[in-house]
């Protein structure tokens, strides 16, 4: 069963555009079957201004083949290491509408 994983973590902008530019695949992650990262933005700011990119705030959404993987990767990686000085939830697929192209793989519904 995929696991799903969402972090939040303050870090090195340098670490962000590493992620952003380099996201972690599962070429290079064990286990990983897809993730995106992305950063916090204040919504209503300037599109070209510092409050609007949040450089120092990276968050990850990903998905992984199971719990043994995801603790492997915070454990085991310079990134997964930097993340886990955040927060994070694991969650399992209940119900999927709509479809994103990455995550197509997925049931509508898990059993």
């Amino acid at each position: 069963m995929t696991l799903f994983s969402f972090h939040l973590a303050k870090v090195p902008v340098s670490t962000t555009i590493q992620a952003l530019i380099r996201p972690p695949s599962p070429k290079t992650v064990l286990g990983l079957k897809h993730a995106e990262c992305l950063t916090q933005m204040t919504l209503g700011a300037p599109i070209m201004s510092p409050a609007r990119m949040q450089l120092q705030n990276l968050a990850m959404f990903a998905a992984w083949e199971n719990q043994s993987t995801l603790d492997n990767f915070l454990e085991n990686s310079n990134l997964g290491r930097t993340l886990t000085n955040g927060w994070h939830v694991r969650m399992k697929l209940i119900r999927r509408w709509g479809l994103i192209t990455e995550f197509d793989g997925l049931p509508k519904h898990h059993i």
